[in-house]
Formats: structure tokens, C-alpha cells, sequence
């Protein structure tokens, strides 16, 4: 999905005219409402993606730089070093246990990225969509017909994504857990 037919939908909930195609949001008048919905967009988006979703969320290994400074690249909403008190401060890796930035091996960190809105898998781009359309609907709005309308739109936006991400998370609760795992045969029964 595009970020301007995000824009547009966004519009749409708000009773004003949609953005013609061709248009760039970004040269329209700064109180204009298609630029204040793309901004409330913008926020959403990094706001949910944030949450760590399939798509985003990943292992990955900063290596140390000529000077054995790690930097962060912009696009890392969040990372986390396990067994390590290793944190991100400023752009930065640092090492509170040892208190430096100064690294002579590469780091592993689960990382959670930042998307631009056009690379968004489809799903989780209409559940951007539909909160970002509802925060502007009662910003610029507060018609409570229409957030009912909207909530419901968040609520089967919703179920996709969290059932997109379940089929791509691959978890599985059926093998190798305590509770229940119908691969073997409880100890004791035999």
C-alpha cells in the first residue's frame, strides 16, 4: 500500500477530499489535513512497529568499526543484547558493565527495524492505516459514529496481522512443550 492511498482513506473518515494522484503531500500548505493525517501515519506506523512484529524483528551482529565503535544504524527502533548488559546509548553501542563504547568483537543483538511505509507487509499497512485514520478522525473530527466504524475496521485489521504473524513466527503448541506434546509417549505410561 501506498503512503498517499493510506493518506486518502484517512481523508475519506474525515468527510474531506481525497489527495489526486500525482500530488506530493509534502508540498501542500503544513496545516493542510492530508499532511497532518501522513504525519499521524508516520507515528503510528513506528509506533506499532516498535511492538516487534515477523517482518521486523530479527538477530543481527554489529561489527566494531576502525576506531571499535559500533554505531546503530537510524532504522533500529530497538535492540536488545541477551546475557550481555550491552545497550544502545545515543547512536551507539555501550557496555554498562564495563563502561565503554569500546568493542573488539563483533556484537549480537535482537533487533527490531524500522519500515518505511511502502515496504510494509499489505496487512500490517492497513492496520496502520485504519489507527492512524481513526487518531486523525478524532483529532480533526470526534464524530463517534465514525470511530465506531473505525474501531471495527482496526479490530479485523487487527486479527490479520496477529494471524500473520503466528503463521511466520512458526510457533508451535503442540511440539516440544510440557503441556502437550502428542510426539511421545508420557513418561510413566509405558
Amino acid at each position: 500500500m501506498l503512503l498517499n492511498d493510506a493518506v486518502n482513506i484517512g481523508l475519506r473518515y474525515i468527510g474531506e477530499t481525497p489527495v489526486p494522484p500525482g500530488v506530493d503531500i509534502d508540498t501542500l500548505n503544513p496545516l493542510h489535513e492530508a499532511v497532518i493525517i501522513k504525519d499521524i501515519l508516520q507515528e503510528v506506523s513506528e509506533e506499532l512497529q516498535s511492538q516487534g512484529w515477523w517482518f521486523n524483528k530479527e538477530e543481527w551482529t554489529f561489527q566494531p568499526d576502525t576506531s571499535n565503535h559500533i554505531g546503530i544504524p537510524p532504522d533500529v527502533l530497538s535492540l536488545k543484547v541477551n546475557g550481555k548488559d550491552i545497550i544502545q546509548r545515543g547512536g551507539s553501542l555501550y557496555d554498562r558493565e564495563n563502561k565503554t563504547y569500546l568493542f573488539t568483537q563483533p556484537v549480537t543483538a535482537d533487533v527490531i527495524w524500522r519500515w518505511d511505509f511502502e515496504d510494509l507487509p499489505k496487512t500490517f499497512a492497513s492496520y496502520v492505516t485504519y489507527m492512524g485514520a481513526k487518531q486523525a478522525q478524532v483529532f480533526l473530527n470526534g464524530d463517534e459514529f465514525v470511530d465506531r466504524d473505525l474501531e471495527k475496521q482496526i479490530g479485523y485489521a487487527l486479527i490479520k496481522v496477529e494471524k500473520e504473524h503466528l503463521r511466520n513466527s512458526k510457533y508451535n503448541l503442540v511440539k516440544n512443550t510440557r503441556v502437550v506434546d502428542r510426539g511421545t509417549v508420557p513418561k510413566g505410561t509405558r
